[in-house]
């Protein structure tokens, strides 16, 4: 949350500062707004599987339900990590 106010903030103040006054590190900004460019593999992956669940959440007008058997088909589809 700080770092996406940094960036929103960013063309008025410099980094600099807005870093120190909200008590975060420059290097960690940076880092993050490179993550946000740059996403790894696994926030792919997250994203993708994020996707799914929504869809299915929406096929089914916002109940989930657990069943066994549906259960065992996506663990098929989920990575352990």
């Amino acid at each position: 949350m700080r770092f996406r106010l940094i960036s929103q903030l960013s063309d008025r103040f410099s980094v600099a500062w807005l870093c120190r006054q909200l008590g975060v590190a420059r290097s960690g900004f940076y880092a993050w707004r490179q993550r946000q460019q740059n996403p790894g593999p696994r926030a792919l992956e997250n994203a993708a599987l994020m996707a799914q669940v929504q869809a299915v959440f929406e096929q089914h007008r916002g109940f989930i339900r657990s069943s066994w058997p549906q259960a065992s088909r996506w663990a098929g589809t989920v990575s352990p990590g």
